[in-house]
């Protein structure tokens, strides 16, 4: 079996501490096939913090199909060190792998119990909002400009290593090497993905909004983002824009001006007063003559107000002190466009995920 070890010296432009894990381990593996009963693992890869921007490599290849067990005790045990796995798709093929075998040749692992990171998962909810056709990890690192060496699939892989093994070509253990070690260093490389799932999950926003443009139909807002996004996006979802560069958001809003309702929720502690077309509460109505009144509705339940609205998403939950107006019960709904939203963290935090979670 080989072994081999490298240093590197790379950056991320994602903070590795917002990964929560003190020690994280990029892995990747290389297999002779798709099914765990039937095919061995040939080769796994790791990196890991050094020191500062230093960080350690290692791999583990197998020279015969006999020396799985080997390898599996091997990183089994270089894996007790550290607390986090950090993987692309490999809840779904590398770890259940790894474990799989390791019961077959009666090894103890810790590989499905262990902390976890599953890129792919996360980038995977990022797809539409940066226009992935697919979330492949090549294809990620195209979107981010990340330039490969190797041409290689996995699956185009098995038999050079069967051929590998037969003449020990080292011109073949190159492509072997070549292509772990670029799908582990490119687990890093990618790592700034995580600044959309963090944009899409309301993680990113840094603060209150700015206003940079204002009218009686639109608004234009600037969002500060904690993270620096490293290839701009943009979206839409029916009336609204964003475009999202670097560290900031750019969103354009429409805004209604007018009268709209309030309905109240529970119509049966309500009556509806014609004259005067609003509703209300019961506790008040007994001082209204009768003649006057009438049991209240779902669809005459309100009370009406004038004005400038901004349009809310749907899944947005509004605070008691910030009602929904509406034009009918079941239609789109709006909050009274006020100075005071402007001091309301928490409600833009809110607005921008209900939004970005639509796309």
């Amino acid at each position: 079996m080989k072994t081999i070890e490298k240093e590197f010296f790379l950056q991320t432009d994602y903070p590795i501490d917002r990964l929560g894990a003190d020690q994280p381990l990029f892995i990747d593996i290389e297999t002779t096939g798709l099914s765990s009963e039937r095919s061995k693992v040939y080769l796994v890869g790791c990196l890991f913090p050094h020191t500062n921007e230093c960080w350690g490599f290692r791999q583990w290849l197998t020279e015969s199909p006999l020396e799985e067990r080997l390898l599996l005790e091997r990183v089994i045990a270089f894996c007790r060190d550290f607390s986090c796995l950090i993987h692309f798709n490999g809840s779904r093929f590398d770890l259940p792998f790894l474990h799989k075998r390791s019961e077959k040749l009666g090894l103890k692992d810790s590989f499905l119990t262990m902390d976890g990171l599953d890129l792919y998962q996360n980038i995977k909810k990022c797809k539409n909002l940066c226009g992935l056709t697919n979330v492949k990890q090549k294809s990620v690192e195209q979107f981010l400009n990340i330039e490969r060496d190797d041409q290689y699939g996995g699956g185009e892989l098995i038999p050079i290593y069967h051929q590998f093994v037969k003449t020990g070509n080292p011109k073949l253990l190159e492509l072997l090497l070549l292509h772990n070690e670029e799908d582990v260093l490119g687990m890093l490389q990618i790592l700034p993905m995580l600044c959309y799932f963090d944009l899409k999950s309301g993680a990113a926003a840094s603060g209150l909004p700015t206003v940079e443009e204002e009218s009686d139909t639109e608004l234009f807002l600037r969002f500060p983002l904690e993270l620096r996004l490293p290839q701009p996006v943009s979206f839409h979802t029916e009336d609204w824009y964003g475009i999202a560069k670097r560290d900031s958001l750019r969103l354009k809003i429409p805004l209604r001006t007018g009268e709209l309702r309030y309905y109240f929720p529970n119509y049966k502690d309500y009556y509806y007063l014609p004259a005067e077309d609003t509703a209300v509460h019961k506790s008040v109505a007994v001082y209204v003559d009768p003649k006057f009144r009438v049991k209240a509705k779902p669809e005459n339940c309100y009370t009406k107000k004038s004005g400038l609205f901004l349009p809310v998403p749907e899944k947005i939950s509004l605070p008691p002190d910030r009602p929904a107006f509406q034009e009918l019960p079941q239609g789109p709904r709006y909050v009274a466009y006020e100075k005071t939203l402007f001091e309301d963290s928490a409600f833009w935090k809110n607005y921008l995920c209900a939004l970005i979670q639509k796309i």
